[in-house]
């Protein structure tokens, strides 16, 4: 599955910026362990293949679980290795006080995957970075009229292959700064 983008328009060429960082210099490692529970894969027919869940102690092995699920649809056998033996002793079985998103930027830096793999370029998709462009742009648009902010812990990530791409999904819900009934609304 090679990546092609054309870019239309401005929006575009700003998301597509991210495409030309390092990863650890996005922060993948931060957000991919606090966006687990709500990290979704569906495959071409549709159904989940993998979903996060809320529990802190299995966070470790719910990351591992999803670079697998996306690992072995497009990796070769020498990518989906590095993954499934250093990340465990990198990450999984490393008893330093680290946390995981800094044993897992660690694991970005040193496992000795390629920066331009096809998992790193899905991951590079899914962090913060990634949603500044067009919230900013609701934000010049919508703003002005409708004053709103986060809803916070609504931010869903879902990676959908489709028979010859893929897609990942951003859904995240924003409210009214109304504290009045009538000027209650959400997005």
């Amino acid at each position: 599955m090679g990546f092609k983008f054309k870019t239309e328009n401005k929006l575009e060429t700003k998301l597509l910026t991210n495409w030309d960082k390092n990863i650890v210099a996005l922060p993948v490692f931060k957000d991919v362990p606090r966006l687990i529970k709500n990290l979704r894969v569906v495959d071409e027919t549709g159904q989940y293949i993998f979903t996060g869940n809320n529990n802190k102690d299995e966070r470790a092995v719910l990351i591992k679980q999803f670079f697998i699920t996306i690992a072995s649809r497009l990796e070769d056998y020498h990518t989906l290795n590095i993954i499934n033996t250093k990340y465990d002793i990198m990450i999984t079985d490393n008893q330093s006080k680290m946390e995981i998103p800094a044993k897992l930027k660690d694991f970005f830096e040193k496992s000795g995957i390629l920066e331009d793999c096809p998992t790193f370029r899905i991951l590079k998709c899914i962090q913060q970075e990634i949603l500044v462009p067009p919230v900013m742009e609701l934000r010049e648009h919508i703003y002005g009229s409708f004053p709103y902010k986060d809803q916070h812990g609504t931010w869903r990530v879902e990676v959908e292959f489709g028979t010859s791409n893929l897609i990942v999904r951003h859904n995240k819900c924003e409210q009214t700064h109304s504290q009045e009934p009538t000027e209650q609304f959400r997005f």
